[in-house]
C-alpha cells in the first residue's frame, strides 16, 4: 500500500483544478485509486481536483448511499474499513 501511506496532501503552490497538475501527481492519484478501488470494490471512489479531497460512497445500490472525504487515501482508507462489504463469495463449484 505505498500510495495510500505515501500520497502527500495537495501542494498549496499549484491549486486544485487549475489543469495545471504534475503529470507525477496525477500518476499518484491514480494509483492510489487504483489501490483504493481494489481494496473496496463496493465503494466508488474519486479524487477531487477542485477540492483536494478523496471521496467515496457506499451503499448506492440501494439508494443514495453514505458519502465519505479525506484528505488522503490511508484516511479515507482507515474511514471505509469496516464499513464497505466484501465482493458476496461465489458458492462452490461441484
Amino acid at each position: 500500500m505505498m500510495w495510500l501511506s505515501g500520497f502527500a496532501a495537495p501542494s498549496p503552490s499549484v491549486p486544485a483544478g487549475t489543469g495545471r497538475e504534475d503529470p507525477g501527481r496525477l500518476a499518484g492519484i491514480r494509483a492510489a485509486q487504483r489501490e483504493l478501488r481494489a481494496r473496496f470494490p463496493s465503494a466508488v471512489i474519486w479524487y477531487g481536483r477542485a477540492t483536494g479531497r478523496w471521496w467515496a460512497t457506499v451503499d448506492h445500490q440501494r439508494g443514495p448511499g453514505r458519502l465519505y472525504k479525506a484528505r488522503i487515501p490511508a484516511e479515507l482508507a482507515a474511514l471505509l474499513h469496516g464499513r464497505v462489504g466484501s465482493p458476496p463469495r461465489r458458492p462452490p463449484v461441484r
